[in-house]
């Protein structure tokens, strides 16, 4: 994961916005152990992907439909070794509807020589909860097992 994360920092150092890492990937870099990463999930401003996206050879275009999110710009980039899943305008089925999410806090992580950003781990696990799958309540007993 070292090596991916070393690659997004080189392509994220110039962008406007705040970012953020989420997922197993955020769980790992908490410390705790998410299971098997399949990729890095970057939450990003919609600015900030209309500017990496042409950079990284990455087509602009909405996220898939899903019954449970959906996003204003989704895109992967595959150079790295684990692939690295941007999403812009991140929204979540909550009640019925569907809500942007928003993140309001921003950690700094060591990962290796790199700086990267999570969530805290509070707002981590609130969104694990929101997100509500099999494997994000998994990730979330994973993170309380550091208690």
């Amino acid at each position: 994961m070292i090596a991916s994360l070393v690659m997004v920092t080189r392509v994220m150092g110039e962008m406007q916005d705040e970012w953020w890492i989420i997922g197993s990937a955020a769980v790992a870099l908490h410390g705790a152990d998410p299971g098997p990463v399949a990729d890095i999930d970057i939450l990003l401003s919609e600015r900030d992907a209309s500017q990496l996206f042409p950079q990284l050879g990455i087509p602009i275009a909405p996220g898939g439909a899903h019954h449970q999110f959906a996003s204003t710009v989704f895109g992967i980039w595959n150079d790295p070794p684990i692939s690295v899943e941007f999403m812009a305008g991140l929204r979540v089925m909550r009640d019925s509807r569907m809500q942007d999410l928003q993140l309001h806090t921003r950690t700094p992580v060591t990962a290796g020589t790199v700086l990267v950003y999570v969530p805290t781990r509070p707002e981590l696990e609130g969104m694990l909860r929101l997100f509500d799958r099999p494997k994000d309540a998994a990730r979330l007993g994973a993170l309380r097992l550091l208690d």
